[in-house]
């Protein structure tokens, strides 16, 4: 989750010399630079920009240095820009000042260009660790608000049918009460779903699910999943044709591509009409060597705003199936950080309303 924007830094000095030669020396940082030449106008400038860094003079007419630094920290917004005074005050009183203030770090003119560059690139890496800290922050947390949402649906499922049993446990016929059996088996088993995947992504972030790479038969992974599939998914008949060569060999860990098989079936599956197809084949590819899977169905599709986040924590919006399937998009998520892993990819192609196709590369059995 990285942050690719370049990055903004804000020069601020009453004598347009020196703003000159800040420029001369930020030129070869590929930085967008913008200037002010007092504090009332740095003020403004950060009100109406995204300010990644801010190099300030201390001692300038109007606001001082001190005292734009004061006001930035006042604003929460934007109290979290690091600023680097750049001053001719060399005493020790001006430097411990500029810190109380809120400057991360003091530099005495003349400036040394080294030094300077040094500093300047130091603070630019560590505000930019910062937002995407933060951007992590935000996708983990409605990540969570999501699956915790999605975890009550089976749950109060799972509530509503054991109390409809323990009401009526006397009274219900044989075929009602096995319906109300097979939906119980249907909330657990998404329930197991979202434990799973849970359960292996963490593994895997934390360098705990290792893998074994070996020749294994792609065609006979994906039969077994098929039958797992197709024994739990029996009311939306959906077809799927495994279109992979029979002595088609891939150099993959099973247990993953067990995984990815299982969650983009299964996503397929619920998101497909009742009585259409899923197709499941494979390319050659005449270039590194890796054999492509291919997963198409003839769903309901996928926006390409929401095609942006489909594998990336937290960010995709949640969607349900055609039956009211509730997912949370982390199956997605995980299978990308598998193939990730796995020094592999996968990338989708879909409309609305005109299906989808799930694409993801494996290395050919050697």
């Amino acid at each position: 989750m990285g942050i690719n924007k370049q990055q903004t830094i804000l020069t601020v000095d009453d004598n347009a010399r020196n703003l000159d030669l800040l420029d001369g020396f930020l030129r070869e940082g590929n930085y967008n630079i913008i200037r002010a030449e007092n504090g009332e106008k740095a003020l403004e400038l950060i009100r109406n920009n995204n300010i990644d860094l801010i190099l300030l003079d201390i001692m300038m007419p109007g606001l001082d240095g001190y005292q734009v630094c004061e006001e930035l920290k006042k604003m929460p917004e934007y109290s979290s820009v690091p600023v680097i005074f750049l001053t001719a005050k060399h005493d020790v009183e001006s430097m411990v000042k500029g810190f109380n203030v809120g400057a991360v770090d003091y530099l005495t003119k003349p400036i040394n260009i080294e030094e300077f560059n040094a500093r300047v690139n130091t603070h630019l890496r560590l505000r930019r660790k910062e937002l995407e800290l933060k951007q992590y922050d935000i996708a983990k947390n409605r990540f969570i608000a999501n699956i915790a949402e999605d975890l009550l649906s089976p749950i109060e499922s799972l509530r509503s049918v054991l109390k409809m049993l323990n009401d009526s446990s006397g009274t219900l016929e044989k075929e009602l009460m096995q319906d109300y059996i097979s939906l119980a088996y249907s909330a657990s088993d998404c329930l197991n779903a979202i434990s799973q995947n849970l359960k292996q992504w963490s593994a895997l972030q934390n360098n705990e699910f290792p893998a074994d790479p070996k020749n294994i038969n792609a065609y006979e992974i994906f039969n077994d999943v098929i039958d797992t599939i197709q024994a739990v998914n029996k009311t939306k008949s959906i077809t799927i044709n495994n279109k992979i060569a029979s002595n088609e060999f891939v150099y993959f860990d099973e247990k993953y591509l067990n995984i990815i098989a299982t969650n983009i079936l299964s996503n397929a599956v619920s998101f497909s009409y009742k009585g259409s197809a899923v197709n499941i084949s494979s390319e050659d590819s005449n270039i590194d060597g890796s054999l492509t899977i291919v997963i198409e169905d003839e769903g309901i599709g996928i926006s390409p705003e929401d095609q942006e986040y489909l594998f990336q924590l937290g960010k995709q919006n949640r969607r349900k199936g055609t039956a009211g399937e509730i997912g949370t998009g982390m199956g997605l998520v995980l299978c990308h950080d598998l193939l990730l892993k796995s020094n592999c990819r996968i990338w989708v192609e879909s409309k609305l309303d005109s299906g989808t196709k799930m694409y993801f590369n494996l290395l050919q059995g050697r």
